[in-house]
């Protein structure tokens, strides 16, 4: 009689790669590691290894060279797939690191390559916490320079090899600077957190940072408001500054009911590119302080008194990539106007500009600069299609929302003739991922 192992079905180890990867190495190394552990395919990943290549197994101990790397994910191969059921292998993006990586469950491998081999491969738990992610390797590092007044030097011990080498340079991890962190105001509902971090003298880039807890402590009020000297530049585009003047700080700031009439006429008088149709003018309805929330509304009127809320409909639109970003911002102009209660889910703070991170919290202190040099941090807008009647443009800007986290939004918006045909959401990339806690 058979063994009731030898007689359970095995479930087929389940494989997928992430879209829009880039066609590199480390995307290529990713692949050749996910079909060697899944399917037993080593062939290619060993063509890929490096002779004196090196697996750092996090907090527990590296093996050196090519034969000994093998014979090692051949082992773990053989314990967690052929004997057990992992079946779930991921090669997706790490933000951590700016390289396509391989996810299985709770774990993450990344790879240095070295001209055209693998030199590293860095096996470490992804320990995900309650409010957000933030030893997770899918995020950003912290920003060396923003942290600096927050870290005390450790005094370096044996637990400080086998941990996250540099994986910009190679170095070692008990090689690198290693301090104990006090972060002020991590996130909203926290005063400070403790942790360690690991520094790269060479690349002056933090490596890794493990979080160890919640501590009470007054908070200095130079260091709580403003980090001193601003990583990003208060550089923008068309956009920006157009977004400056839709959604004007002072004055979405100061609305109340003695102030909402005027709004709609400020409003108004910035869409140059839009225009409403004859004897209609935009109105703000703040939000009534009943039930469970409410959310302020911008809304078309007319001389007989008529309201409207579908405001796209009653304008007049030129063909011009001004016009859709303008139809884009008022779109959205709900989310950054006052709100009662639990209408502040919808809650946005948008992204103009760099500069503007600095007022999200959540963000001060990480290292988002890959986002900058990508472009990816300031609006766009481009023409998609040009037709003899019509146009269709794609908008394209981020915005921090406390469930959702830094999230890349692009709207497609079709105009036809001088009248909106379609505007719709084609996709919301969550750039950095955040959860603040609160579950309803």
């Amino acid at each position: 009689m058979k063994n009731n192992r030898d007689l359970r079905k095995k479930k087929k180890p389940a494989t997928k790669i992430d879209e829009n990867l880039p066609h590199d190495l480390y995307t290529q190394a990713s692949v050749a590691l996910m079909n060697a552990l899944a399917l037993g395919q080593f062939e290619e990943l060993e063509s890929m290894l490096h002779e004196d290549v090196r697996t750092v197994c996090c907090e527990s101990r590296t093996i050196n060279g090519k034969t000994e790397t093998l014979e090692y994910w051949k082992e773990w191969r053989r314990q967690y797939v052929e004997t057990s059921n992992t079946a779930d292998f991921e090669v997706m993006w790490s933000n951590y690191y700016s390289h396509a990586c391989l996810r299985m469950s709770h774990s993450i491998i990344m790879f240095l390559i070295d001209g055209n081999s693998i030199s590293t491969i860095v096996l470490t738990e992804v320990k995900s916490h309650r409010w957000a992610d933030e030893d997770n390797k899918l995020n950003f590092p912290l920003d060396y320079e923003r942290i600096k007044p927050y870290l005390k030097k450790m005094i370096k011990s044996a637990d400080m090899a086998n941990r996250m080498p540099c994986l910009q340079c190679g170095m070692e991890s008990d090689r690198l600077d290693w301090y104990k962190s006090l972060l002020p105001y991590f996130y909203w509902h926290r005063d400070w957190v403790a942790g360690q971090v690991s520094v790269c003298p060479e690349c002056a880039r933090v490596v890794e940072y493990k979080y160890e807890g919640d501590i009470d402590k007054p908070r200095p009020s130079s260091r709580y408001n403003r980090c001193a000297g601003l990583r990003y530049p208060d550089d923008g585009n068309e956009f920006s500054e157009m977004a400056d003047k839709i959604y004007p700080k002072t004055i979405i700031e100061g609305l109340s009911s003695k102030t909402q009439a005027n709004f709609g006429t400020y409003l108004q008088s910035q869409l140059t590119d839009l225009e409403l149709e004859q004897d209609s003018y935009l109105t703000l309805n703040l939000p009534e302080e009943k039930g469970i929330g409410d959310n302020s509304q911008i809304i078309v009127a007319n001389r007989s008194g008529e309201e409207r809320l579908d405001v796209v409909k009653h304008l007049r639109v030129k063909q011009t990539p001004m016009a859709a970003w303008q139809l884009y911002l008022l779109s959205r102009i709900e989310t950054v106007l006052p709100y009662f209660w639990h209408g502040g889910y919808e809650r946005r703070v948008f992204v103009f500009k760099a500069s503007d991170i600095d007022d999200i919290a959540q963000l001060k202190y990480y290292d988002l600069s890959k986002l900058l040099h990508q472009n990816v941090l300031v609006p766009s807008v481009e023409i998609q299609e040009k037709k003899a009647n019509g146009c269709k443009f794609v908008v394209r800007c981020c915005y921090w929302n406390d469930w959702e986290g830094l999230v890349r939004e692009t709207v497609g918006i079709t105009v036809e003739g001088d009248r909106v045909k379609d505007i719709r959401v084609l996709s919301q990339k969550v750039e950095f991922k955040y959860d603040c806690g609160i579950l309803f």
